[in-house]
């Protein structure tokens, strides 16, 4: 399992727990007891979105990755500030294991930059839409599905996860351009290698409308088409379905 499903693993065993129940507890003891929040020791009566979270990366062995250990979202968001991984970006689009926090009181218009209320761990995202796992949605662990640039979206953390190292049968790709494609979607990430789970390439994203040079072509793990391509003089992978033939 790679370090970017695990702390969404961990949540998902408390789907659908009760507050005040021992699950509950059990959660609030993982943040408490690793002594990484100082202002503050949960109980069961407190809003526990953001200690969820927290834990998340706690019993999973992740803190150094995520570095924002906290119960209060405010607080989360000025650690993250702090470490570099804080994306202050609406239309971002985010990856599985990212954070993503929410202002209830967004109106819609501009870059969100109110005061968050509610945070989440990303599990994925597919065909614009985000599903997200929750501590403290509606009194227990869920899901939500949102769009991505939505309403509601306050901004995003990138943890520094590793990037994973491919096998001996890594294939070599071609690196010289076949043909010239450009960007449809409003913001494409570029990854360092095919598919979702994979890290972001350092001159990623790019916007709608840049030209790039297409050189291979690739499946990813989950079998769907991805390109190879070149982008002044850099080389990464995108999704084909956002790229098309100029």
């Amino acid at each position: 399992m790679s370090d970017r499903n695990k702390p969404i693993e961990y949540l998902k065993q408390y789907l659908g727990i009760k507050e005040k129940s021992k699950q509950h507890r059990d959660i609030i003891k993982v943040f408490n007891d690793s002594k990484l929040c100082k202002r503050y020791i949960m109980t069961d009566k407190d809003s526990w979105c953001a200690t969820a979270v927290s834990a998340s990366f706690i019993a999973t062995g992740l803190v150094d990755v995520f570095g924002c250990v906290e119960c209060s979202c405010n607080e989360m968001i000025n650690k993250a500030k702090a470490n570099n991984i804080w994306v202050e970006d609406d239309k971002f689009v985010p990856q599985t294991g990212d954070v993503i926090m929410y202002d209830w009181d967004d109106n819609g218009k501009g870059d969100n930059k109110g005061w968050p209320d509610h945070v989440g761990l990303v599990v994925s995202v597919d065909k614009g839409m985000i599903t997200v796992i929750e501590g403290n949605k509606n009194d227990t662990v869920g899901y939500r599905n949102i769009p991505v640039d939505g309403k509601f979206i306050r901004g995003y953390i990138t943890p520094k996860y590793k990037v994973e190292v491919k096998s001996e049968t890594t294939p070599v790709l071609n690196k010289k351009s076949k043909y010239t494609g450009e960007v449809t979607a409003t913001l494409l990430n570029v990854r360092t290698w095919a598919g979702i789970e994979n890290g972001l390439c350092s001159f990623s994203p790019l916007k709608k409308g840049t030209k790039v040079d297409v050189c291979d072509n690739i499946k990813a793990k989950d079998k769907s088409d991805w390109l190879y391509v070149k982008v002044n003089g850099k080389y990464g992978f995108v999704s084909s379905k956002y790229i098309k033939r100029v």
